[in-house]
């Protein structure tokens, strides 16, 4: 039985989280949470983690070195996204919480996923992948 490495199950929990909070959020939370977090995370809170989720439990199951790349490229279009979103000149947005942008938002959309890249492309983590996919 492969021990997972702390990284890649930490990752995993991150996103699961982060999923959850978003569709619970959308879809059944009272709307004044959803207002007070667009402004920080805008409107693709989880979207980019959403979508990553098959790939990290695919590497818990089958370790490779090119499911961690495939995670470290949508957290390299979290980035770039959130990037072009900072460059972007906003206003107030009129009152529209879905069009108000918080001086938070780089945090969420450039740091955080700046941080889980590093934590991604950790020794450790490609060791696990390279000890696996060899055997």
């Amino acid at each position: 039985m492969k021990r997972l490495p702390f990284p890649l199950v930490a990752y995993l929990a991150f996103v699961i989280v982060v999923t959850i909070v978003d569709l619970v959020t959308t879809f059944s939370g009272p709307k004044s949470i959803k207002y007070a977090l667009v402004p920080i995370t805008g409107w693709n809170m989880s979207t980019v983690y959403m979508f990553s989720i098959p790939f990290a439990a695919s590497l818990c199951i089958q370790p490779s070195i090119k499911m961690r790349n495939a995670l470290l490229w949508f957290l390299s279009l979290q980035i770039v996204f959130g990037l072009t979103d900072f460059f972007i000149p906003h206003d107030d947005g009129f009152g529209n919480p879905y069009l108000m942008v918080s001086p938070w938002r780089p945090v969420w959309t450039v740091l955080i996923p700046i941080i889980w890249f590093m934590i991604l492309l950790s020794r450790r983590l490609k060791q696990f992948c390279l000890r696996y996919t060899n055997s």
